[in-house]
């Protein structure tokens, strides 16, 4: 009968810890989710010949975009290893690397809470986009795959 107690005991205080976690804890993937921790958008802007890209957070947790994971504000991006393709016409324009020095400070990784925006451009310039396609209707694939910054400390 104690050992009977005893689980049962063990149990009631297994389920009174789950009760103290909060959803979002609960939820939480090994990586923040688009559309449900952040979002990501652009917009096309053939008369500055760049592309305007927004992330924002949705996540009550802090989520870090880090070097080599978002343009600088003259859209540079370097190191990335992201597949970064614009699409016109039928073809496909891979955006290059920048060669960029390291930077391995906090402020680098572009902490975010929920509601903060980060905006930048990724240039045509970039792609290496003929002038005759600047005008051309555009589809972008860019996804800057952020992660929970205390993973990264």
């Amino acid at each position: 009968m104690t050992s009977f107690v005893t689980i049962v005991s063990v149990l009631v205080f297994l389920v009174s810890i789950d009760a103290c976690v909060d959803d979002t804890t609960r939820t939480m993937g090994a990586t923040p989710r688009r559309g449900v921790d952040y979002s990501i958008s652009w917009v096309d802007v053939p008369g500055n010949r760049n592309f305007v890209v927004r992330l924002e957070s949705l996540s009550r947790r802090e989520i870090c975009t880090g070097p080599g994971r978002w343009p600088i504000s003259t859209g540079q991006i370097g190191g990335s290893g992201l597949k970064i393709v614009a699409r016109v016409d039928g073809r496909s324009f891979k955006y290059r690397d920048s060669n960029m020095e390291m930077c391995l400070f906090r402020e680098c990784e572009n902490p975010m809470t929920r509601g903060a925006v980060l905006q930048s451009i990724l240039s045509y310039d970039g792609f290496e986009l003929p002038a005759d396609l600047w005008s051309a209707s555009k589809e972008l694939e860019f996804d800057p795959e952020p992660y929970w910054c205390s993973k990264r400390r």
